[in-house]
């Protein structure tokens, strides 16, 4: 303390505080040259001797200046051996890697097509907030296309909820976050420290079932003559850790057939195995309306300090056959299946901070201009959708209504089993799932749209007697031979559903999860599908074109079937 004031410094935090990266920042102050280097010599002394540690960090978000090259000048002295990195040096001479963050993918392809010295590592990107961490597979075709993008931290692994007591109800708590404890007028960031890929009590978000997949390295691959391979992208380990497998799976259940892969142990880091599966894959005996794929799996041989023996660590999903579509003769149900066209959804966290409400706002009804014929006839649903070109592009394209609250066991085929987005289901393989409405729900920190699964085929809503409702696709032909075949796509002829007991108006309104009322009906939408859930960052990114309705003209159309216990779902589908 000197006539300066009392300084302390989080250089983590410093632009919050308002001192910014400019003239003012403590980066170019000589008066914290010796604090600047205090902190950075006090770290190396810490960790030298820690093999795992590989790269030294002068921190991030505190400006740059003179007192950090100084940092870097004495860390390349100390340790030649080492890289460095400084996030806010940018292309300075400070640093040895690019480390900015949340760069867009175009601009990571930009930087990598611009012949650079030093390789990009995202200090942070994807953030996780909420419903979020969408178009993550495009991050990573470009990391591994471009040898220059070297991969990136997500901001961030854990959400930093607090334990708190729903007010008036004695045992019953929540996860607390900025404005639940401080007293009114304190400024707060709200639920920005809710950020994370698991929840305050360690319980996954859906979106890890998208980095666990990414972030595999081990790979299947399937050339133009449709023969199968197996990449190890290990740096220094061969597959001898694993087993290998390869399921035959029909309209979702996997059937009695299955390959063991033998000789993985001899596929060496960053090498390619064949895999003699030509006699493994036909169709011998399955009817030409079924839907075949073969499942690639790979799971750990023994225990390890990570993982427990049969840990799937990879795995690959090829679709080998689409069948043929037929349709059956169905009853209408008009007198408890009242559909209603649906162009919104209850914003997330990544919709608030891009100002959606203010762009998108038109779509809580059916704007001006807009056709929307919803017609429900012979136990068909047809919606015809066309809108103005020039007229922003709506959230959703679908329907919703309600159902008896008794119907609440789904089952599924589908991506699953986990919640799953247009722009974030390349994790989420296809198949028969069940779950129940209660099962379906996550629990973000702000209640916002959620429990959504895509490329589905049929979905069935039964009660506990077995009885119920079967919505199913309607594909064409053209569909059918086009299904599967562009990563990132919808599948062409699917539908897309959620189911809740809660209502969009009371989610929209309820800070948490405990403000939320549990109705007497579930609310079901049947949809063409909705806009991606983005992810790029939390405060102004966009959901990419490509996962928006950027058309004009859609149309949706589906089937509706009365169940009863002794139904197969899958045998009245198609």
């Amino acid at each position: 303390c000197d006539k300066y004031g009392l300084y302390v410094v989080d250089e983590a935090n410093i632009e919050s505080h308002g001192m910014g990266y400019g003239a003012e920042s403590l980066a170019k102050n000589p008066l914290f040259l010796d604090a600047h280097l205090d902190r950075t010599k006090r770290m190396y002394e810490r960790d030298k001797n820690h093999p795992s540690v590989i790269i030294w960090s002068l921190g991030n978000e505190a400006g740059n200046g003179p007192n950090f090259e100084a940092t870097y000048d004495w860390l390349k002295k100390a340790d030649p051996t080492r890289p460095v990195q400084y996030e806010r040096a940018i292309q300075e001479r400070n640093t040895d890697i690019f480390c900015p963050m949340y760069v867009r993918v175009w601009d990571m392809v930009k930087y990598a097509e611009s012949n650079p010295t030093r390789p990009l590592i995202q200090c942070e990107y994807s953030h996780a907030m909420g419903n979020s961490n969408g178009d993550f597979f495009k991050y990573w075709d470009a990391i591994r296309k471009y040898p220059a993008l070297q991969g990136g931290f997500i901001w961030e692994w854990v959400e930093h909820g607090l334990l708190a007591d729903v007010p008036g109800k004695t045992g019953e708590t929540y996860w607390g976050y900025g404005g639940n404890f401080e007293p009114k007028g304190t400024p707060h960031d709200g639920n920005f420290c809710c950020d994370g890929l698991v929840a305050a009590d360690r319980k996954p978000n859906p979106g890890l079932n998208e980095v666990k997949k990414e972030y595999q390295n081990i790979w299947v691959k399937r050339n133009e003559n449709g023969a199968f391979s197996v990449y190890n992208e290990n740096f220094f380990v061969p597959l001898d850790y694993v087993d290998g497998v390869v399921e035959q799976v029909v309209d979702g259940i996997p059937s009695p057939r299955t390959y063991q892969m033998t000789g993985l142990e001899k596929v060496g880091p960053l090498e390619s195995m064949p895999l003699p599966l030509r006699g493994f894959l036909n169709r011998a005996n399955i009817p030409a309306d079924k839907e075949i794929m073969y499942n690639f799996r790979f799971t750990l041989k023994e225990d390890t300090p990570w993982g427990p023996k049969g840990h799937v660590v990879a795995w690959e999903q090829f679709l080998v056959s689409a069948g043929e579509a037929g349709y059956k003769p169905t009853t209408q149900l008009s007198d408890l299946i009242v559909p209603k066209v649906d162009f919104w959804r209850a914003p997330i966290d990544n919709d608030r901070g891009n100002k959606f409400e203010n762009r998108h706002g038109i779509w809580r009804s059916t704007p001006e201009g807009v056709k929307a014929d919803l017609s429900f006839a012979n136990g068909i649903v047809k919606l015809d959708f066309k809108k103005p070109e020039n007229m922003i592009d709506p959230p959703r394209i679908g329907t919703r209504f309600t159902i008896p609250a008794e119907y609440d066991q789904v089952e599924y085929y589908g991506r699953g089993p986990d919640e799953n987005h247009w722009d974030r289901k390349e994790g989420s393989p296809v198949g028969r799932y069940k779950t129940t409405v209660d099962e379906m729900f996550v629990d973000y920190s702000v209640p916002c749209e959620n429990g959504y699964r895509t490329d589905v085929r049929w979905v069935a809503f039964r009660n506990k007697e077995g009885n119920g409702f079967l919505f199913c696709s309607m594909p064409t032909a053209e569909d059918m031979k086009a299904r599967g075949q562009v990563k990132g796509k919808l599948d062409l002829g699917t539908i897309a559903f959620s189911a809740s007991r809660y209502s969009r108006d009371g989610i929209e309104k309820a800070a948490h999860s405990y403000q939320l009322t549990k109705q007497n009906e579930i609310y079901v939408n049947i949809d063409l599908g909705q806009m991606g859930v983005g992810g790029d960052d939390s405060w102004g990114a966009q959901t990419h074109d490509e996962f928006r309705f950027k058309g004009t003209k859609y149309s949706l159309q589906y089937r509706v079937i009365p169940l009863t216990s002794k139904d197969d779902p899958a045998a009245l589908a198609f």
